[in-house]
């Protein structure tokens, strides 16, 4: 924008505005911390699982457990985004398998987490669980 078409009232914090892209076609100024207040009120929730399996977890079982966990976006509506697998091998050290799960909201996150077919595959993974490690965040 060019100073002069901004009115002087605002002039002084011209540099701290910036044209809204998303806005653009209606030129509309917006202040950085109010668009990062409005970021993290449409943000999404993410769920990151690692596990570390028993020796008695073999090839077919964990190809199991990814076939029942691969499922549940297809039960679990509240899900939005689902991958899962197991560890390419690339560093040793790793865990076995992991899970990345993406929500709408922390309370999406919470019905996938108590939702009976979410509880029967994390009953599967428990039969040869040794550690397990999980975040979440606001995306």
């Amino acid at each position: 924008l060019k100073p002069s078409a901004v009115p002087l009232s605002m002039q002084a914090h011209a540099p701290r505005l910036r044209l809204s892209e998303s806005r653009a076609s209606r030129s509309v100024l917006y202040h950085p911390r109010s668009a990062r207040q409005s970021a993290i009120a449409m943000a999404g929730f993410r769920h990151v699982v690692v596990f570390k399996f028993t020796k008695e977890a073999t090839p077919a079982l964990v190809q199991d457990i990814k076939t029942n966990l691969e499922a549940l976006p297809s039960v679990i509506k509240e899900i939005k985004g689902y991958k899962c697998g197991p560890d390419a091998g690339v560093s040793p050290g790793n865990a076995d398998f992991a899970v990345v799960a993406d929500f709408d909201s922390e309370a999406d996150f919470k019905v996938y987490a108590t939702h009976p077919e979410h509880v029967r595959v994390v009953g599967m993974i428990k039969q040869v669980l040794a550690e397990r490690t999980a975040v979440q965040y606001h995306t």
